[in-house]
């Protein structure tokens, strides 16, 4: 009988053992997965600043609805990149080149956002609801200032730029 309580506590122990590994396996990939997602993340957010930086005066003009639609969904992911990016931080699980990345993002993506506001607030005011250009009752159409069009020119009359 004194070897079967040694076989079953020999078998109880492997089994915890067991057990305890198969737990931190799938902690240690469930962390791994969080780590992966969070750089993937990192990348998507690069790329809209990207596209941020490449369709500035396009992102600007878009009508209000589709314009507040797309700056609250990239405030929500940068938001929830920074949250998840503090938790892995605190876990250990991102090193401190990613955290330095994801600081830097945010920060960027922010100024960028503060930067598409300022130039919409101008285009608003250039551009009132119902109001016509200055030359004439034709609206003011995709941002051509026709204040020019009537400036004298910046060279004497009769002799043209070279």
């Amino acid at each position: 009988m004194g070897s079967d309580s040694h076989l079953a506590a020999t078998t109880i122990g492997a089994a915890r053992a067991t057990r305890a590994a198969i737990n931190l396996g799938f902690s240690t990939a469930a962390r791994n997965a969080d780590r992966a997602r969070l750089l993937d993340d990192i990348n998507a957010l690069e790329l809209r600043l990207a596209l941020i930086d490449d369709r500035f005066e396009r992102l600007a003009g878009r009508g209000d609805d589709q314009y507040q639609a797309w700056r609250r969904d990239t405030v929500t992911k940068t938001r929830d990149l920074a949250v998840r990016a503090r938790a892995l931080e605190v876990d250990g699980l991102i090193e401190a080149h990613h955290r330095r990345r994801v600081a830097a993002l945010l920060v960027t993506i922010r100024a960028r956002i503060v930067a598409l506001d300022e130039r919409r607030a101008a285009l608003r005011d250039r551009r009132p609801r119902g109001a016509t250009s200055v030359c004439g009752s034709a609206p003011h159409v995709g941002g051509t200032d026709y204040r020019l069009l009537n400036a004298p020119a910046p060279w004497p009359e009769g002799e043209a730029p070279r």
